[in-house]
């Protein structure tokens, strides 16, 4: 596959994923998010930190939130460039996690 290739199919891997909410999980003890697109057959997670102010959790979008391909899901190299273009539409993303969750800045 040549890098034009493994772009446009990036792109496309992108595009379906911001279509769709992630499943959040949190952890209390690092005061963490994960946001995981697994269980749509990608395995693109992003993990940030989050707040509980009067009971609610908050995700820390302005914080540095950490986005993904989890390498273990992609030994045949099918997500390559994924995690490059996720950075290059990290605003898309921010405001996917801030729509599908409360969100504080």
């Amino acid at each position: 596959m040549t890098t034009t290739t493994n772009n446009i199919k990036a792109q496309e891997v992108v595009n379906d994923i911001l279509k769709v909410s992630p499943n959040i999980s949190f952890d209390s003890d690092t005061e963490q998010f994960t946001a995981s697109w697994v269980h749509y057959g990608y395995p693109v997670r992003a993990i940030g930190n989050f707040i509980v102010i009067e009971g609610l959790r908050y995700l820390m979008l302005d914080d540095d939130v950490s986005l993904y391909v989890d390498e273990e899901c992609n030994e045949d190299g099918e997500f390559d460039d994924v995690e490059t273009e996720m950075e290059n539409r990290r605003d898309d993303f921010m405001k996917l996690l801030g729509d599908c969750y409360n969100y504080h800045q």
